[in-house]
């Protein structure tokens, strides 16, 4: 397969002239409208164990990782354009109201003041600043707490992240049903990934299941395991 660019930009295989990228998000702390919100140590391990996995899979692959200082919203545009893939492993914040708009991934503030950039990445930013952002993106993934809730519309429904990564160009989304384990979530994505990298053929759904039922051997309560679902194209 063709080299991608990971979301972190991934290729599926060496383009002719560089790999592909991968932006990755972890989130450290944040206060603004939806108060302080806790570390998240699992994330870096998270992060890195993907990295590690598309490395040793896709060494031509160019793989690069915003942490703290570096995960403004800013970085992510910055770090976007031709990623194949893009992983976000951060706090999820919902909106149940009205148009859901203020669903959000948390991401750092940037220190000196930025016009649009108030560390949140919300449903209406997707679906507004980031259409076709992401056309040549193949699979986004929510490492989040209910990434997947939102608000259900009549004609509509769902409207959360997930469409507002679908309008912003994705096929397909992979979030979370209900809030997730730190830990038991970093051990599911870096199981997911291996998987996938080793059987591209197989597809996204099919790794991501299988990652599901490792994971539930030793996790046996579906709270660690089963929140996470792909929506759109499962290949």
């Amino acid at each position: 397969m063709p080299a991608g660019t990971l979301g972190i930009r991934i290729a599926k295989e060496p383009p002719a002239t560089a790999g592909p990228k991968l932006a990755v998000r972890v989130a450290t702390r944040s206060g603004a409208r939806h108060g302080t919100l806790a570390p998240l140590p699992g994330s870096r391990a998270e992060v890195e164990a993907i990295a590690k996995a598309y490395q040793h899979a896709r060494p031509d692959a160019e793989v690069r990782i915003l942490l703290g200082p570096d995960a403004t919203e800013a970085g992510l545009v910055a770090a976007v354009p031709g990623a194949r893939i893009l992983h976000l492993a951060t706090h999820g914040l919902v909106d149940e109201g009205g148009s859901a708009s203020f669903s959000a991934l948390a991401l750092t503030k940037p220190r000196l003041p930025v016009p649009g950039d108030d560390g949140f990445l919300t449903f209406a930013d997707l679906l507004g600043r980031w259409r076709a952002r992401l056309k040549h993106t193949e699979l986004v993934v929510l490492s989040a707490c209910d990434s997947q809730r939102g608000r259900l519309e009549a004609d509509e429904g769902m409207l959360s992240l997930p469409l507002g990564f679908s309008f912003a160009g994705c096929p397909r989304v992979i979030g979370s049903l209900w809030r997730v384990d730190d830990e038991a979530t970093a051990l599911l994505m870096a199981s997911f990934y291996r998987r996938w990298l080793a059987s591209p053929q197989a597809g996204a759904a099919a790794a991501l299941q299988a990652a599901r039922r490792e994971l539930k051997q030793n996790h046996p309560d579906p709270h660690h395991w089963a929140p996470f679902v792909l929506l759109g194209d499962a290949r």
